[in-house]
């Protein structure tokens, strides 16, 4: 079963995918049980994060939430977090900041066939338990391709005008064993900028910086597909504009395949079915959609959100200005020609957001 992001809506015809795309009518019996009726006038817990194989630190977000659709949050500080596996080892989350909480995989790492839950008591007490969920066997993608296009998009003014966009696409197995498995992707982005000498002893600098976009919901059942290699499936887009310095120099697109538990897949289902057009997990009017988290000791207490374990691999798509040549035309970013005067990170490419002067390790 596919469900596609929001934003491919308007270019599935050109994909080569021979897919079934289905909801099930029984359906809205099942979201009925999820919607809250009247204000919210208690705080809610919401558990944002994931527990995977990836050798990286692994983050967990708390906050609480008392707006119906989730758009005030205030930060769960000052909770202990500790994650265990099914032969009783476990390991501690680290308090970051703002909510965020973080364990080092080199000290507790994801192993596929194990279970694992997750333990979190807050600064009041109260103690919450996510139930046991397994790491699913990896599946690996086989291919990662772009396209650059432009469509019709329409503004909140009902304005159509043309828009050009990188689309990325993924071909991966279904089934292990001819067993189908659930799919879950994310994407992050990571590119080089060369600053420009602006006088005096001033040097240059390159700079890496790391973005986070915004992803919808992408996700994948294999039970409704046949074995083999599925192709071309949608998984980000992003869209272009002439003055950037993403795409001056090398631009990476990582794409993280996560294989993930038939619990999950079905709660991101129901999130996805419930969502705003924009398929953000969190932003759920009338509803809210509670998870796998449950208060120990008062299982009326509602608990927002869903602890995912996974299996995760990752493919990466490296773009250059010549992939572009006849495509899509830039503007140099840092000319000095009005209008486009020298910004301040024109001459330090460090005021950037998100950047830093080490490389990726894959670069």
């Amino acid at each position: 079963m596919y469900y596609f992001p929001s934003f491919f809506y308007p270019v599935l015809y050109r994909t080569a995918l021979v897919i079934i795309v289905c909801l099930a009518t029984s359906l809205t019996a099942c979201i009925d049980s999820l919607l809250i009726e009247g204000d919210l006038d208690r705080e809610l817990l919401v558990v944002d994060g994931f527990f995977s194989t990836a050798s990286t630190t692994h983050s967990l977000r708390l906050f609480y939430t008392k707006d119906i659709g989730l758009r005030i949050q205030e930060p769960a500080t000052g909770a202990h977090v500790i994650i265990f596996d099914k032969q009783g080892n476990s390991a501690a989350y680290r308090e970051d900041d703002g909510g965020v909480y973080k364990l080092n995989a080199e000290n507790f790492s994801g192993k596929t066939g194990e279970a694992y839950y997750l333990e979190i008591t807050l600064s009041d007490g109260k103690k919450y338990r996510s139930n046991p969920q397994t790491i699913p066997e990896r599946v690996r993608p086989v291919a990662l391709s772009f396209q650059i296009e432009s469509r019709a998009m329409e503004s909140y003014f009902n304005v159509i005008s043309e828009s050009t966009f990188v689309d990325l696409f993924v071909d991966t197995p279904v089934r292990i064993a001819e067993s189908p498995v659930s799919l879950r992707w994310r994407v992050d982005e990571v590119y080089s900028f060369a600053d420009e000498t602006c006088g005096g002893l001033d040097g240059t600098l390159n700079c890496y910086v790391y973005l986070q976009p915004k992803n919808d919901i992408v996700i994948l059942n294999g039970e409704d597909l046949e074995s083999g290699i599925i192709q071309n499936i949608p998984v980000f887009s992003k869209r272009l504009f002439p003055r950037t310095p993403e795409f001056e120099q090398k631009h990476v697109f990582n794409v993280y395949q996560h294989t993930i538990t038939k619990e999950a897949y079905d709660y991101y289902k129901k999130a996805r079915d419930i969502a705003n057009p924009d398929g953000s997990i969190f932003n759920l009017p009338p509803a809210a959609l509670s998870g796998n988290i449950f208060n120990v000791e008062d299982p009326e207490d509602l608990v927002l959100g869903f602890f995912e374990v996974a299996s995760i691999d990752t493919i990466r798509l490296f773009l250059r200005p010549v992939d572009f040549l006849e495509k899509y035309e830039f503007v140099k970013y840092c000319n000095n020609v009005f209008p486009n005067r020298f910004t301040p990170d024109c001459c330090d490419c460090r005021q950037i957001e998100g950047s830093s002067l080490v490389a990726p390790d894959y670069w």
